[in-house]
């Protein structure tokens, strides 16, 4: 076998350093590249994580591997060629120095201070509210009681079976229950199941004298209709502002509840002055009925005959009154358009045709 030995000449040997230089920088070069694109893979990836819980606090930021493209093809120009750094941001130098892990835990222990304000406040809040909305549970827990206790009381009331000296009167005095009427026992049942009502908002226990006192407010045999009727009267309104007061109080609690996560310690005085312009309204009302009981007990004939007579400031002027006036005037040769006047001199309170309409009257 004939071996060709090649001419160790000094062309051959730049040759070969030439081609070696040439395959070591390209290994260089691609080496470089690798590494530039794992770099790159891994400064995006830290990016798009920070921008996924930080974004919308500090703002869109450039990608950090902003440029790199442009490397990367300047690489495979010369084995000899240095890397060019790429221009520092802001958020570049945050990951270059691993703050990462600093503004997690920051906003970790912000969250704790916050959750152990929210806890503090409610605690706080929770103690003085829950007072005031128990008692609100308490009351509503008897209205429907007095709710059934007053209707059934109008029932008995309206029969007509009752007189001031009748047979419930006497029953009453002498503890007989035979003279007792259906109307006076419905009556007297309708009075005990108030009682049980009552004794829930009050949240007092029972006893001979709340029994006493409470009995004495609510409508009884033996007196006139007109006493039962007033009694029945200031009974609904009371139950009436009761069931506003509960309306508020869940609207208010509820409001908090969303807003705040608890209900504020400050719900009563809330509640107590949304509750004061259908308080008035209220209060109007039940004046308003509470004359016209009046005038019913007095009867047309004696009110006419004391229709000029000044009344108590702020009475209020019943369309039964009005006609008594309008008499009146009829009768003293005045013009029935001085009504007005003559009704506003004697104390009367005029009232609207919105209120009467409301009251049960019907415009003309």
């Amino acid at each position: 076998m004939v071996t060709i030995l090649k001419e160790n000449t000094r062309g051959n040997r730049l040759g070969e350093q030439f081609a070696n230089a040439i395959t070591s920088g390209a290994e260089r070069g691609m080496k470089f590249a690798e590494e530039l694109a794992l770099e790159r893979d891994k400064a995006q990836q830290e990016f798009e994580l920070f921008q996924k819980y930080f974004g919308d606090k500090v703002g869109v930021a450039p990608s950090p591997t902003e440029g790199m493209g442009e490397q990367l093809q300047q690489t495979g120009q010369t084995a000899q060629s240095t890397q060019k750094e790429p221009e520092e941001t802001a958020l570049s130098k945050a990951w270059k120095i691993k703050k990462y892990p600093e503004v997690m835990k920051a906003q970790q222990e912000e969250k704790k201070t916050d959750r152990k304000k929210f806890e503090a406040d409610r605690t706080y809040h929770t103690n003085r509210s829950s007072k005031f909305l128990d008692s609100i549970d308490a009351t509503a827990n008897g209205i429907p009681e007095r709710e059934i206790a007053l209707k059934s009381a109008e029932s008995g009331i309206k029969s007509g079976q009752m007189s001031p000296l009748g047979g419930d009167f006497w029953a009453a005095i002498t503890g007989i229950n035979a003279f007792k009427s259906a109307s006076g026992a419905q009556l007297e049942s309708a009075a005990k199941v108030n009682l049980i009502g009552s004794l829930e908002r009050l949240g007092a226990r029972p006893n001979q004298f709340i029994e006493k006192v409470s009995n004495s407010a609510f409508a009884q045999a033996g007196e006139s209709e007109e006493a039962q009727t007033a009694k029945i009267l200031l009974a609904k309104s009371v139950l009436d502002l009761d069931k506003e007061k509960i309306r508020l109080t869940h609207q208010i609690a509820n409001e908090d509840r969303e807003k705040h996560g608890f209900v504020k310690e400050d719900v009563s005085s809330r509640v107590d002055k949304a509750l004061q312009p259908i308080a008035k309204e209220r209060m109007n009302e039940l004046a308003f009925s509470l004359q016209q009981n009046i005038e019913s007990d007095i009867g047309i004939p004696n009110l006419s005959k004391n229709a000029t007579k000044p009344v108590m400031k702020g009475t209020y002027l019943t369309p039964e009154m009005a006609n008594v006036l309008k008499n009146a005037l009829i009768s003293a040769g005045k013009p029935e358009d001085d009504l007005n006047k003559m009704a506003i001199r004697l104390g009367y309170d005029i009232p609207s045709s919105e209120f009467l309409e409301k009251m049960g009257y019907i415009k003309e």
